[in-house]
């Protein structure tokens, strides 16, 4: 159709790239607004270095960059999680990303499991709702699909006990429960991994 490009031949045209721009590290970077939870959502202002830094850290030490990482924030691209650990953070590492569009239990219950094995992804961040609902869906359905996955990060909302070592024993492997806000720009308190 009309307006329509492959997406090959966009690359292509632009291979030549963009010349950065500089920026003062004070600059705004971008405006974002807070969830509401508490009260009327905020409209705040990160700046460009503080949040690239804050970005870079979370995916440096809470995820551990590890060079044949392939790392997946399980979460909706419009969380600022998102951009924050996996956009930004994790570019930032110069980490392989993978990032999806979609429910994660659609078409099948078996999605995250397909998702994992076929991108061969080695850490994933997501909130503990995510966890508990492959917990529903039952440990004979992790056992049907072994992944080579060696962190499970959640953050996002508490993460309960049950949840925690179902997680851990499910896939045997470190689970780090961090903590952050959208006002940080940045997940602010969190074991190190490793």
């Amino acid at each position: 159709q009309e307006g329509e490009h492959a997406y090959g031949a966009i690359l292509e045209a632009g291979a030549a790239g963009t010349p950065p721009v500089p920026l003062d590290p004070n600059e705004a970077s971008f405006l974002i607004f807070t969830s509401g939870t508490e009260a009327k959502p905020k409209g705040l202002v990160h700046t460009v270095a503080g949040f690239l830094l804050g970005a870079w850290a979370n995916a440096h030490w809470q995820v551990g960059y590890e060079p044949d990482d392939v790392y997946w924030v399980a979460a909706d691209v419009g969380w600022l999680t998102f951009p924050i650990q996996a956009v930004v953070g994790g570019l930032a590492c110069g980490m392989t990303i993978a990032c999806y569009e979609g429910a994660p239990d659609t078409p099948t219950a078996a999605r995250f499991y397909q998702i994992c094995q076929r991108h061969r992804v080695t850490k994933v961040l997501a909130a503990p709702t995510f966890a508990r609902m492959l917990r529903k869906f039952g440990d004979d359905l992790a056992a049907e699909h072994p992944l080579s996955l060696k962190l499970i990060t959640m953050q996002g909302e508490p993460l309960d006990a049950d949840t925690f070592e179902w997680t851990t024993n499910t896939f045997g492997i470190p689970v780090v429960n961090a903590y952050g806000q959208t006002e940080t720009g940045s997940t602010w308190t969190y074991p190190v991994y490793g």
